[in-house]
């Protein structure tokens, strides 16, 4: 199956669909989408999100956020000191996920004015993390791609589908961040669940990884109970 003519088919039917259909199908164009060579600024927007919650957890917790690195193969390191190392390494994956959620929300809730001001804010929050914690020629070069790609969705001069834009960022956010914990069952014993079971001494990185996991999962489930108009839906909670 050619992949690409097929995303074009959803997304030009996807408007037609329930907000639970359409939460199902933008989760679709997220996994076709990480099958193609595209997926790269999305990725790296994942693990921006997860490295960003990194740092922002250790000065939360009273520690200090000096670097963030950021690779073209889709990983990242955050150098941190002090503050709540196991808060911190939680944090990632957590973050990533609930940064994807909010994301999703905030494009269903504004109109085009407000799609564009998102994305003019996500532009701003990633340009100041490359002058903040960026030290390298690879990161600054992803978080100015990925600026691009916000900045040229901003342009997109049609409601609907910029609106549906800034959805599709925040479910492949989401997704990726689903996905990656799954990554670290490789037998090298590194990454964050290692970390954590080195500092905990009871839970095993397996622990972790499916904790993860199952928030992802949640966090996916609780959208799609809430797939009713933003009205209602901020109504549930407040």
């Amino acid at each position: 199956m050619d992949l690409i003519p097929f995303t074009v088919s959803i997304i030009v039917s996807i408007d037609d669909l329930s907000q639970q259909h359409q939460l199902l199908a933008l989760f679709a164009i997220a996994i076709i989408v990480s099958k193609t060579p595209i997926r790269a600024p999305f990725k790296w927007a994942e693990t921006f999100f997860h490295e960003i919650s990194h740092g922002l957890m250790a000065v939360i917790t009273l520690g200090r956020f000096s670097r963030m690195e950021l690779r073209f193969n889709g990983s990242g390191t955050a150098w941190t000191a002090g503050g709540s190392r196991i808060l911190i390494l939680l944090s990632g994956y957590l973050g990533a996920v609930s940064w994807g959620a909010l994301i999703y929300l905030a494009g269903k809730e504004h109109g085009h004015i407000g799609g564009i001001n998102l994305f003019y804010i996500l532009m701003g929050t990633l340009l100041g993390a490359a002058i903040l914690w960026g030290r390298d020629f690879q990161t600054w070069v992803i978080l100015i791609a990925i600026s691009a790609v916000f900045a040229l969705a901003s342009l997109l001069p049609d409601q609907q589908y910029l609106t549906l834009t800034i959805e599709f960022i925040g479910i492949y956010i989401l997704r990726s961040a689903i996905t990656a914990p799954l990554h670290l069952i490789d037998g090298n014993n590194e990454g964050d669940g290692a970390d954590l079971a080195k500092i905990t001494l009871i839970f095993p990185e397996a622990f972790w990884i499916l904790l993860w996991l199952a928030y992802g999962l949640a966090v996916s489930y609780w959208l799609w109970l809430n797939g009713q108009p933003p009205v209602a839906f901020w109504d549930n909670w407040f």
